[in-house]
């Protein structure tokens, strides 16, 4: 495993997963967040632990890329192993927190649905990236 191309590659994971999250969840899903807004913290008590959150993308935007270089395999292309693990990825992460989540909040059935087809789009988009970005 190359590290320094593993940090790399979590660097440029992290910086456009952050970009997602917020498209995402500022702009795609505000509406259904407003309209749900019971469920949630308010913003003014939510505002100071956004570096929290910002963390918790960093860490788990270098966490997929050192698995994914981990993985690596130099016979084979990197887009192609990239795009896989992404798909890969989608399957185990988002079912299980879109329906977890679902059960816990009392949140419409819609909003988990945008989640798991979000989470799911954005693990792709970070494989891909990691195919084009990681080499050994």
């Amino acid at each position: 495993m190359n590290w320094k191309r593993a940090l790399l590659t979590g660097a440029a994971l992290s910086v456009v997963l952050i970009g997602l999250e917020f498209l995402i969840h500022w702009y795609l899903l505000m509406d259904i967040y407003v309209q749900t807004a019971g469920v949630w913290r308010p913003q003014a008590e939510m505002r100071p632990l956004t570096g929290y959150m910002l963390l918790g993308d960093i860490l788990f935007a270098f966490f997929y890329a050192i698995i994914y270089a981990k993985g690596y395999e130099t016979s084979k292309g990197s887009l192609g192993q990239g795009f896989r693990y992404g798909i890969l990825m989608g399957l185990l992460i988002a079912p299980a927190t879109s329906l977890m989540w679902y059960v816990v909040l009392p949140i419409p059935a819609i909003l988990s649905v945008y989640w798991f087809l979000a989470s799911f789009a954005e693990m792709l988009v970070l494989g891909t990236l990691a195919g084009l970005i990681y080499r050994d």
